[in-house]
């Protein structure tokens, strides 16, 4: 009995100790691996919600100041003179990365938090580094967003060889986190910019070229085996219709359609007033014998408001009209466009013109993209029954040759 309870109580073998440890090793990693997981997360989640709390700083910004804040100037070290305050001078941006010519131009810099009124803290994503903003220029500049509200140039795509996702709502900016490997990100207190990472990383690359395209997918850490797939980065892009939805909402904005609306009704009513003004008797006496007629367009190659003889396809003649310039630009910066039969605005309009068959006169608003003829535009049409129906209700007298 002895000898057999001096079996019973020996010690492990090595044998054994090796299948203990071994189990203990792959607990140990299965924790480990669990938490870093977590923890990979929790950094990702911050960096999301800081990226919602930043979105709306913006607006809150837009609401004080009617533009979007200029970037800060990346490359400060912590205390340089404008260290966290937006580039200087709105709708210039001074010091900040540029890029792309003309009205597309775009400034590359970091979040001004204290421009914003933020803490730094919140400048940084959950891996301790800057997130990059990027904005369109033009909508940085004084009342930029005063009429219409933003809009935007930036094309989110789902693949950095992909078509953009948001043709229709190009973003007005966007705030980057270059994740957990942070390629080119910018680091905090110093400036400096990390590095790009390889060149076959062509998704995490489009997030940080000089152009305005940036790429939103699932997150990819497979590097080895197709390193095109590698992603990791967090892109919020600010869609300006949304925002301005918002901003509408708030009452901060009148909608674009209203604007639009009230501008095209008050140049009808001034043709109608001119039209009406019209009323000088050519032949010196007796009854008028010659048509009202109407204005005809401004075709300079720079618009000075004045109509130009036998034009009948430009700019509505502001001066001619007694408006005033801001009346005929639309809500995005665009002259509104003006056609008008060169039979009315030459023979004009007497009782016997027909109501059916002329062409109208025709005003054109060319919308967000700037370009006429396309699905964005608005047209308003003014037929001579109604410009002669008005006025002879009225009391304005037409000629009856």
């Amino acid at each position: 009995m002895i000898n057999d309870f001096s079996r019973n109580q020996r010690g492990f073998t090595l044998v054994e100790m090796a299948i203990v440890i071994l189990i203990a090793s792959i607990m140990v990693t299965g924790a480990i691996s669990v938490a870093t997981t977590q923890i990979e997360k929790s950094r990702y989640q911050s960096t999301q919600q800081k990226q919602a709390a930043l979105k709306k700083s913006i607006m809150l910004f837009l609401t004080r100041n009617s533009r979007m804040p200029c970037p800060a100037v990346a490359t400060l070290a912590q205390g340089a003179a404008g260290y966290g305050v937006e580039a200087a001078t709105p709708g210039t941006c001074l010091a900040t990365t540029q890029f792309i010519a003309g009205v597309n131009r775009n400034a590359r810099g970091i979040i001004p938090w204290v421009s914003l009124g933020v803490d730094e803290e919140m400048t940084l994503d959950g891996f301790g580094r800057r997130f990059t903003y990027q904005v369109l220029l033009s909508q940085t500049a004084v009342n930029a967003v005063s009429g219409a509200g933003l809009v935007g140039n930036i094309s989110i795509l789902d693949d950095a060889l992909g078509a953009p996702i948001n043709p229709l709502d190009p973003a007005v900016a966007v705030i980057i986190s270059h994740g957990n490997d942070g390629y080119g990100a910018y680091l905090p207190q110093t400036g400096t910019r990390m590095g790009l990472g390889l060149a076959a990383y062509t998704n995490t690359r489009e997030n940080t070229d000089n152009d305005l395209n940036f790429v939103i997918k699932e997150y990819s850490d497979d590097p080895v085996n197709n390193p095109a797939l590698l992603y990791d980065d967090v892109v919020l892009w600010l869609k300006p219709n949304e925002m301005n939805a918002d901003f509408v909402e708030l009452g901060v904005l009148t909608a674009p359609s209203i604007n639009m609306t009230q501008q095209l009704n008050a140049i009808r009513n001034a043709l109608f007033a001119a039209v009406a003004a019209d009323n000088a008797d050519p032949d010196a006496g007796g009854a008028r014998t010659l048509s009202r007629t109407l204005p005809f367009a401004d075709c300079t190659g720079v618009p000075n408001g004045t109509a130009d003889n036998l034009c009948i396809n430009g700019v509505v003649p502001w001066v001619t009209l007694g408006l005033d310039q801001a009346s005929v630009i639309d809500p995005w910066g665009t002259y509104i466009n003006y056609v008008v039969p060169n039979a009315l605005a030459t023979n004009g309009i007497t009782l016997t013109t027909p109501l059916v068959g002329p062409p109208k006169i025709v005003l054109t608003v060319s919308g967000q993209d700037g370009v006429l003829g396309n699905a964005d535009d608005t047209v308003l049409n003014i037929d001579v029954a109604e410009i002669r129906g008005g006025l002879l209700n009225a009391g304005v007298n037409f000629d009856n040759p």
